[in-house]
């Protein structure tokens, strides 16, 4: 009797360990209010809105950009090492005690990204975001998920304490009729856990849906660093014949702040430091008593310039969709002639003159929207318009992203 009494605690054990690894405080799976950008791509502009929602992510996310018709794989990936290796426990414990700068660092993404330019130019990317500022954490608040641990952990201690002493009495038992007795209050005791953790996980969803109806435009600001690169895939014939061309460094900011529950007003501003080529056109006039034979020379290189950019985006809308409107002032990443005169320049020869292609100001406009899926899925999708400073239209491309949450 005493050894099938030892069994039955064993598995009883057993039972309850299989039940801790369900255990219904474990971290929220769905936490994120807001589903930004991979940095890579803020990085390249290849999103359908060049100011990104700012927020925090604590999963892996791959973004697929199309800026064409062709289905050509531009590809970026994003990751969170410092959340994925030392808070990502089935528990929130961890995350909820650490200091205030631990729980920042724990919300640095880096990503790495490429996109086709052109049929033969592509442009590849890194880049790395961490959030300064959060209005809202979800995993902190009041009103997050903090009320219902604490009372899930309140109740399920209670059942834990009455399991305790069941199972002390079980020991104890001798003659059959109190063995069973016991055994049918133990397993009453465990079904009671088992519902109180299933319970438990409907509230945290339910929880979860309310937050992002709420949260979803909560205030955040990112702070962000990138470096691109390019190179001709068609004069590469080995891999290690690649030949790569620094393109850009860049720094941007983006704040972001709600109103109400349906606004969201985002504005970015960026730094960036960009390898332009240039081009100076050479004109030799020839004078002389026969007819002029003018000729024209042309000079390339490349010059660093300094690029400011700003913009604003307006959303309006809800966590599952949403349409924006943004405004973003920069520069051409493309160096053009102007319609100036000539001017002389001595190292033509007598007679020469020069113009040299510059770099112009010019603003896009875009419109577009989000749409959620699901909980994983993202699509974003937008139509970007280049007006230059005579307030021409010199362009409209079409731009559909999808990101994917790998939860």
């Amino acid at each position: 009797m005493k050894k099938f009494s030892t069994l039955i605690i064993c598995l009883l054990c057993l039972q309850c360990i299989l039940f801790a690894q369900l255990d219904g405080s474990q971290m929220p799976q769905q936490t994120a209010m807001a589903i930004p950008v991979s940095p890579a791509y803020q990085m390249l502009n290849a999103s359908s809105s060049l100011i990104a929602t700012p927020g925090v992510i604590r999963d892996p996310k791959v973004d697929w950009s199309f800026l064409s018709a062709n289905l050509t794989p531009n590809i970026a990936i994003e990751a969170q090492p410092v959340w994925a290796f030392i808070y990502n426990k089935p528990t929130i414990d961890r995350y909820q005690n650490a200091g205030g700068f631990l729980r920042t660092l724990s919300t640095l993404s880096i990503s790495a990204g490429s996109l086709d330019f052109n049929d033969s130019i592509r442009w590849f990317s890194y880049a790395g975001k961490i959030t300064l500022y959060r209005s809202f954490d979800p995993l902190l608040s009041k009103g997050g998920f903090k009320d219902l641990n604490n009372e899930f952990t309140n109740q399920k201690a209670l059942l834990d304490s009455t399991h305790n002493i069941l199972r002390k009495q079980l020991e104890v038992a001798r003659s059959r009729e109190q063995i069973d007795s016991l055994e049918r209050l133990v397993f009453a005791n465990l079904d009671a856990i088992d519902n109180l953790i299933s319970f438990q996980k409907q509230r945290i969803h339910q929880r979860e849906v309310e937050l992002k109806a709420m949260y979803w435009n909560a205030t955040n600001i990112d702070v962000a660093a990138g470096n691109s690169s390019s190179f001709n895939h068609l004069l590469s014939d080995r891999i290690d014949k690649i030949g790569i061309t620094h393109r850009s460094i860049a720094y941007w900011i983006n704040g972001g702040f709600g109103i109400g529950r349906r606004w969201l007003i985002t504005a970015q501003a960026r730094e960036e430091s960009i390898s332009v080529p240039i081009i100076d056109s050479g004109l030799i006039v020839v004078q002389n008593p026969s007819p002029s034979h003018d000729s024209l020379v042309t000079h390339s290189h490349n010059e660093t310039k300094n690029i400011l950019s700003y913009g604003l985006n307006i959303r309006y809308g809800s966590p599952t969709f949403n349409f924006f409107v943004e405004l973003f002032i920069t520069q051409s990443e493309t160096a053009s002639f102007d319609n100036s005169n000539w001017t002389e320049n001595s190292s033509y020869g007598e007679g020469g003159q020069q113009k040299s292609s510059n770099i112009d100001e010019q603003s896009l406009v875009a419109f577009g929207g989000e749409w959620k899926i699901n909980s994983t899925i993202i699509l974003n999708f937008g139509i970007r318009n280049v007006v230059d400073q005579k307030m021409q239209l010199r362009s409209v491309t079409p731009i559909a992203s999808i990101s994917c949450i790998m939860r």
